[in-house]
């Protein structure tokens, strides 16, 4: 996706405890969030459907 999408999306890779992480209820190892809107995980951890996502939204 980083690269399929690279002009138009801004990848940021943060632990639980980080300080930009603080704001967001994260509940599970993998959150994958877009526009600060947490993504469904089946979505998150599956290319052809973040593929989708991402075609319809940037």
């Amino acid at each position: 996706m980083k690269k399929k999408y690279a002009d138009r999306l801004e990848l940021e890779i943060h632990t639980n405890d980080s300080a930009k992480a603080k704001d967001f209820r994260i509940l599970s190892s993998t959150s994958v969030f877009f526009e600060n809107a947490a993504l469904p995980l089946a979505t998150a951890t599956d290319k052809a459907l973040l593929d989708a996502f991402l075609s319809e939204k940037l």
